[in-house]
């Protein structure tokens, strides 16, 4: 089962407003069981690149940290905020391809929770893997940006407010 994320405004990495962002929507994979991920697609353009025809090493750094942050707060229903991030570039991201960043929950029974994440294409060829830990919000800091900053579509599930 696929389920989209809601998405804020001006965001850098999925605000629909922002004419300076990647305008990146996120989805979670296999809800609900042990395959669960925060999966988005990209594909990277020259306005991304550092070195001509490769993505910047930061435009990785920002979607990893984005969907590897989006599935401990999914799961447990806080938002959380990454406290530590470690990126493995194996491969050069060369502009142009159809990327899919995905992260997955390791282990959310501590006060960090800990998110392995990859930049793949759709051949499998691995770009990039992170490992994060993130400090999750408060339960009121948590319903207050779902309530303030979060636009949902008609229909779609309130995550972090009390009726969700």
């Amino acid at each position: 089962m696929t389920v989209d994320l809601p998405r804020s405004e001006g965001c850098f990495l999925c605000g629909f407003a922002n004419p300076h962002g990647l305008n990146v929507q996120m989805r979670i994979e296999n809800k609900g069981t042990a395959d669960e991920a925060v999966v988005a697609d990209f594909t990277p353009t020259e306005h991304h690149q550092g070195y001509r025809g490769i993505m910047h090493g930061g435009i990785s750094a920002t979607l990893l940290d984005e969907v590897m942050g989006w599935a401990p707060a999914y799961r447990r229903r806080r938002l959380c905020m990454a406290v530590q991030l470690s990126f493995r570039y194996i491969k050069p991201v060369p502009v142009g391809t159809c990327l899919k960043i995905s992260g997955r929950v390791v282990d959310d029974t501590r006060k960090l929770w800990t998110v392995k994440g990859v930049i793949e294409d759709g051949d499998g060829t691995v770009y990039v893997k992170a490992e994060g830990k993130f400090f999750p919000l408060s339960e009121d800091q948590s319903r207050q940006a779902d309530e303030v900053e979060l636009v949902y579509e008609p229909g779609q599930e309130r995550i972090f407010s009390q009726e969700g």
